[in-house]
């Protein structure tokens, strides 16, 4: 949840309108298959673009 936050923190601060943005962290409940759980692949944020 805090990487997701501070993502994005970044992108209202480079002008994003918080009303477009939706946090949501997983935490180790979407981990990646077959990368094992303390794998830096799982630390990551995803961000989705909708029009």
């Amino acid at each position: 949840q805090r990487r997701a936050q501070a993502a994005a923190d970044y992108l209202v601060s480079q002008g994003v309108d918080t009303a477009r943005l939706d946090v949501v962290g997983y935490g180790s409940s979407r981990l990646l298959a077959g990368v094992p759980a303390t794998s830096a692949d799982n630390r990551r944020v995803m961000a989705v673009m909708l029009n």
